[in-house]
């Protein structure tokens, strides 16, 4: 497999830092991918002092003076590309999974090779997941 690497780098700092807001807000059963006030981008606009009880359920939130799509302002404080924010914050990933393409994206690593390995990974994981049960 090729692995195409970016030259963009992005601020690794404060995405450590949100995987660690994110690591205690799973230990207190309050992270969820699947929710916008619980999510990775979430937390980073939380961690900027959004007020999260002011969504509107459809990826709005109250930052300070104004209102902000959650995903597109976590997106420009990370440095991520479209494509990085739509994988890193996709409903579809695993806390795992979300540290596996967050450290894969500190790393340079493309979004797309980024893709095929979790591609891979879940393959070889349902496959063995099948062998076991027909044993």
């Amino acid at each position: 497999m090729t692995v195409t690497t970016l030259t963009r780098p992005i601020n690794t700092e404060l995405l450590g830092a949100v995987l660690d807001k994110v690591h205690q807000a799973a230990d207190a059963g309050q992270y969820d991918q699947t929710k916008w006030d619980s999510c990775v981008a979430g937390w980073l606009c939380r961690m900027d002092g959004a007020d999260m009880t002011r969504t509107d359920g459809f990826g709005t939130c109250r930052l300070r003076d104004r209102f902000v799509e959650i995903d597109d302002y976590a997106r420009e404080r990370l440095g991520l590309t479209e494509d990085e924010a739509h994988l890193l914050f996709s409903e579809d990933l695993t806390l795992a999974d979300v540290e596996h393409v967050a450290a894969e994206l500190s790393s340079g690593i493309d979004p797309g090779t980024i893709v095929d390995d979790l591609n891979e990974a879940r393959y070889a994981a349902d496959h063995s997941a099948a062998l076991i049960m027909v044993s």
